[in-house]
């Protein structure tokens, strides 16, 4: 595969690379917020719920691989205003992109490169041969299966030969064949009648019904039957369009939809007898383009026809949509028995033409400029399909660096973070074997309290007890990737690092040289400080982007002035209120003491909470790690972690006073049963028994295998602290921008700003 990098993403690749093959323990890549590739703001592009323009994509959203498969949509990166490009294929199809945007596409002799839109312009699109290069055809989009009022076939037929201007349901057909059909589609008519000898219109009649104290059979009446459908069927022909809704159901449905459609206005064949071509004619544009539309979402392309004899249509034009499908595959574009016996014949005549791929025949810049996005979406080839269901791509460095290493990226790689929520942000990424390093690195027994519950407690024992041997374990052997790939390298422990580095893998740690330290300065591991290379240009966010260029001032320690932007706002002290708490997603602040405040004031003021103690749903946080209280796969309770109050119980005990049986569900969807310290979370300050009361307890639990879990720490979660937020982000932050004593003050704020994922509001406090 041929890999499109900048020079400092081509030296990461080059180091790792060189490192595995030496056999080095590890390679650490650092580097800053950065972008990817990007296409505008307005471009179309088909999500599982149908069009968006890809300025509303959002993280979590489905849109669709090459295979048609939904592909989740994992980063969302703005990239300001740059350069437009048009790309055109062959079966004039054409999407707007930037010169940097990537495209993966096939040589003549189908070799696979990724090539950037300016290499290829400066390539050359043609040589001797033709067109020198073509991208893949996207597979059938799987939208989900919809319930219709009407069957799609139905709307297909009465949207080729209905007589929708007509008050009873009227069907035009030179026979009783596709009337019968569609009546066994219809449970709400019982018989056909047609209307004279003289014509070829079909009524459909209705099921008995109470009419003046009688039972009649009655026409069906067309507003009736097409309510909610009137403008885009009971109109003039050359008005006609797919509703909306029936372009967006599920494979089997648009098939259904395309045969109604060509069992009316459909041909197939020609003069000669060995080939097969398939049209659809109308004189409505509009209707025209829906059918090209539905069939690229089946993937089969199409080309467009203009008929402008003014003394044969009403509207002075035609359109016939010429479908380019295979022989073998006409046959699904019929229910007609004449026309789906050609269609069958076709079979036995196989073309050689490659219907899997398209051609590039033009790309040239423009003189515009637009607002640009680069998405990110969790398949391993990165690709994605744009308008027109052009199949396009998106990027990201480790998986480059995993290819180019040469291992199985799904068997022989672990992903490893210090907290649950930025292990489960790698997770949404699509990755496999991701866990948390705890986990990865150490060993837990089962125990089980007298109820039958079971709890887990770590041994003191690490996984480097039984590496590279794992069938000394009785259980089931841990993973043995070839390769760890470490996020967020800073905030893992000493501890846990030298572990990382007695086990036999190769080990990419990555991370943000000018995030936050970790607090402990003993605990530092200071692989950051000298990183094999030093990713400085930007790799996912292009300046432009406000929050990255707000980050980069502060990185570089210049003063914020007050600003109103589109995604940032910096506002005074003066400004804060109600409404901007209840916007954000997360609330950051320097000081526990602002912390605990704010929490007061959003229960208070803003959920109109009056009891002080926790109620269900409710935001906490954990403030202290337990890595005895696991939940149900076994990760560690840890600090920092933010959820939900699914449960709250209070009770005494004499030695550890008024505490809180607590249920509590992360953000990442992990549950955990924890006894919450109850002056904590009243007073923030931890309860300590007395020496008499401990010796009392410890002396009580001598020798018993059953362990009672340590009291746990909880606040409210409203409003959390900079140094908290380390390995998450949100997208809309409300950062309280506080200077502490003896902290590197442009690091907290750098920390802060980049939590931000969408919007940032920054209130100033000096």
């Amino acid at each position: 595969m041929s890999i499109i990098l900048n020079t400092k993403q081509e030296q990461a690749v080059k180091s790792c690379v060189e490192g595995f093959l030496n056999g080095d323990h590890y390679r650490c890549i650092a580097g800053y917020a950065g972008t990817g590739k990007a296409q505008p703001n307005d471009t179309p592009i088909p999500t599982s719920e149908g069009w968006k323009t890809l300025g509303e994509i959002k993280v979590g959203d489905y849109v669709f691989d090459r295979e048609g498969r939904p592909t989740k949509v994992m980063g969302v990166f703005p990239q300001g205003k740059q350069d437009v490009y048009i790309l055109k294929l062959k079966d004039g199809r054409e999407t707007k992109c930037a010169g940097d945007h990537i495209w993966t596409v096939f040589s003549k002799k189908n070799s696979k490169y990724n090539y950037t839109t300016e290499q290829l312009i400066s390539k050359g699109l043609t040589n001797s041969a033709g067109f020198k290069y073509a991208i893949p055809n996207n597979k059938a989009v799987q939208y989900s299966e919809k319930e219709y009022r009407i069957d799609p076939y139905v709307i297909g037929v009465f949207l080729g030969d209905g007589c929708c201007k007509e008050k009873p349901l009227t069907l035009s057909s030179e026979n009783d064949e596709i009337p019968n059909l569609v009546l066994q589609l219809m449970p709400e008519a019982k018989e056909l009648k047609k209307n004279s000898e003289k014509n070829y219109n079909w009524l459909f009649r209705a099921k008995e019904v109470k009419h003046y104290n009688n039972l009649k059979i009655l026409n069906l009446q067309t507003k009736d039957f097409f309510k909610g459908y009137e403008n885009e069927i009971c109109c003039e022909a050359y008005n006609k369009r797919i509703p909306e809704e029936y372009k967006y159901g599920s494979i089997e449905q648009r098939y259904s939809l395309l045969q109604g459609l060509m069992d009316t206005d459909g041909s197939i064949g020609s003069k000669d007898e060995n080939r097969f071509n398939i049209r659809f004619t109308t004189t409505s544009k509009q209707l025209a383009d829906d059918v090209r539309e539905v069939l690229q979402s089946l993937g089969y392309g199409s080309s467009l026809i203009i008929d402008k004899r003014e003394e044969k249509y009403t509207s002075n034009i035609c359109y016939a949509v010429a479908v380019n499908i295979p022989n073998e595959e006409k046959y699904k574009l019929f229910r007609l028995k004449r026309k789906k016996d050609i269609a069958l014949k076709a079979k036995e005549f196989h073309k050689r033409k490659n219907y899997d791929k398209v051609s590039i025949i033009d790309v040239y810049k423009t003189n515009e400029q637009v607002d640009m996005t680069c998405i990110l979406v969790d398949n391993e080839e990165h690709l994605y399909l744009t308008n027109n269901f052009i199949v396009t791509h998106n990027t990201t460095v480790v998986p480059y660096i995993i290819d180019a290493i040469g291992v199985d990226p799904n068997e022989d790689v672990a992903y490893i973070a210090y907290t649950g929520k930025a292990a489960q942000v790698l997770k949404a990424k699509g990755l496999n074997h991701v866990m948390t390093a705890h986990k990865f690195l150490y060993k837990y027994k089962t125990y089980y309290y007298s109820n039958g519950t079971p709890f887990y407690v770590r041994e003191k024992k690490t996984m480097a007890d039984f590496y590279p041997n794992p069938m000394k374990l009785e259980e089931e052997p841990p993973f043995c990737p070839t390769i760890v790939v470490v996020d967020e390298v800073s905030m893992l422990p000493k501890e846990m690092w030298d572990i990382l580095m007695s086990l036999d893998f190769f080990v990419i740690a990555m991370g943000d040289p000018f995030q936050l330290p970790v607090i402990d300065k003993d605990t530092d591991n200071h692989i950051l400080d000298k990183p094999d290379v030093f990713l400085d240009e930007i790799m996912r966010q292009a300046k432009e982007n406000e929050i990255i260029r707000i980050s980069m001032e502060v990185r570089e320690r210049k003063p914020l002035s007050l600003y109103n932007g589109t995604t940032v706002k910096i506002v005074p002290y003066s400004d804060l209120s109600y409404g901007m708490m209840k916007w954000a997603n997360q609330i950051l602040c320097s000081k526990n003491e602002t912390r605990r405040a704010l929490n007061k004031i959003y229960r208070e003021h803003i959920l109109k909470f009056e009891n002080e103690l926790p109620v269900i749903g409710d935001k906490l946080i954990c403030l202290k790690n337990n890595w005895d209280c696991l939940s149900a796969f076994q990760e560690p309770l840890v600090n920092g972690q933010t959820g939900e109050v699914l449960g709250f119980q209070p009770f005494h005990d004499n030695t550890w006073g008024d505490n809180f049986y607590l249920r509590f569900r992360t953000d990442e969807g992990a549950h955990y049963d924890a006894i919450a310290d109850g002056q904590f979370l009243r007073e923030g300050k931890p309860f300590y028994p007395s020496n008499e009361k401990r010796k009392a307890y410890n002396k009580k639990m001598r020798g018993k295998k059953e362990k009672i879990k340590k009291l746990d720490l909880f606040d409210y979660g409203y409003a959390i602290t900079v140094h908290k937020s380390q390995g998450s982000q949100y997208n809309k932050v409300l950062v309280i921008e506080e200077p502490m004593y003896q902290t590197d003050n442009a690091r907290l704020l750098y920390t802060a700003v980049t939590r931000a994922i969408d919007k940032l509001v920054l209130v100033k406090t000096t």
